[in-house]
């Protein structure tokens, strides 16, 4: 539903900075 995506995006994107980050 929208609410898990809209919950999982930021959750996606803060784990790609890290990600990325390291």
């Amino acid at each position: 539903i929208v609410a898990g995506i809209t919950l999982i995006i930021p959750l996606v994107l803060h784990y790609s900075l890290h990600a990325y980050n390291n």
